[in-house]
């Protein structure tokens, strides 16, 4: 989320035009834009999702899954079946690519297991 104000520290890029015109130099303050983090993101929700089904189902350890739930709890609940799994991911992402191919595998159920004879796996 994109976000322009005027602040006392510089953060991300500064506005001089807009500075000059709103007079935030006399103030000690420069007007600047930037990008506000958020942790509740489509990728933070396709793992929230997961753990939690993952939870509920008791599939997997319980105590891990609680532990890792507690880093989701700024996170939105979101219905695993309504995930949107097409992600662009861009050089500061790039690293949640290969956790949400795994997601995706796990929900659509198509890892090997050793449940039964049969298995199911991507094309």
């Amino acid at each position: 989320m994109d976000r322009t104000e005027a602040l006392s520290s510089l953060r991300g890029k500064v506005e001089i035009t807009e500075s000059v015109k709103t007079r935030s130099v006399v103030r000690r303050q420069m007007v600047c834009s930037f990008d506000e983090s958020s942790v509740d993101t489509p990728m933070n929700h396709q793992g929230h999702a997961r753990a939690a089904s993952a939870l509920r189902h008791r599939r997997g350890p319980k105590k891990e899954l609680k532990q890792l739930l507690v880093y989701f709890s700024d996170v939105g609940n979101v219905d695993l079946a309504t995930v949107d799994w097409h992600i662009r991911f861009d050089r500061n992402d790039h690293t949640y690519r290969m956790l949400v191919n795994v997601c995706w595998l796990v929900s659509k159920g198509l890892l090997q297991t050793q449940d039964d004879v049969t298995s199911r796996l991507m094309d």
